[in-house]
């Protein structure tokens, strides 16, 4: 066979001479060509499911950390009023619901030390609201802490009462600890 015969390979473009001095021309800009330009995707097969767009977690963090904060003020507000308004209330309860019962020495060894030398004086400072009165409240919400004193509501009314606010007598016990046991005080300092 001739050399004729054999396809002969493109020889490469020769490169275009360095410019001399000055600057250099600007490259020529680039046109875009239909083999150039990027082809969108192909939808997909018929039979599958497209990926859902990602969505932002960002919502999500918010929502944790809000609910952390008020787990956080619950648990506290739980700790704050089981060491500084259950005490006081407990001994305040205790006492007036002995009372009620008529169980007059288990409340007379409740009392603090001031109160013991004259238990029976103390105690009708209380029983006095009772007369003629069947229900005796003591309210957790009243309880007004200052260190190692209280004070506590405790409301008398009637079976038959009709819910006005006649019908209902707000009174005030003094509780103060006393060897770390709160002990009700009725003749106490009220306020």
């Amino acid at each position: 066979m001739a050399d004729d015969d054999q396809p002969t390979a493109p020889t490469p473009p020769e490169p275009a001479p360095e410019p001399t001095g000055g600057d250099a021309p600007a490259p020529a800009a680039a046109v875009p060509t239909s083999e150039s330009v990027a082809a969108p995707p192909p939808p997909p097969p018929t039979g599958a499911v497209a990926a859902p767009p990602r969505r932002s977690r960002r919502w999500l963090v918010v929502f944790l950390v809000i609910m952390g904060l008020i787990v956080l003020i619950v648990v506290a507000g739980g700790v704050l009023f089981a060491t500084r308004t259950l005490p006081p209330y407990n001994a305040a309860s205790d006492f007036v619901d002995d009372l009620a019962d008529n169980k007059f020495q288990a409340a007379a060894d409740q009392l603090c030390a001031t109160d013991q030398d004259d238990p029976d004086a103390a105690i009708s400072t209380v029983t006095r609201h009772f007369a003629g009165r069947d229900n005796v409240v003591v309210n957790p919400l009243t309880v007004d802490r200052d260190g190692d004193i209280a004070w506590v509501d405790y409301t008398v009314s009637s079976d038959d009462s009709t819910g006005d606010d006649d019908d209902e007598e707000t009174h005030q016990l003094v509780v103060i600890e006393e060897d770390g046991d709160w002990k009700p005080c009725p003749s106490g300092a009220a306020r």
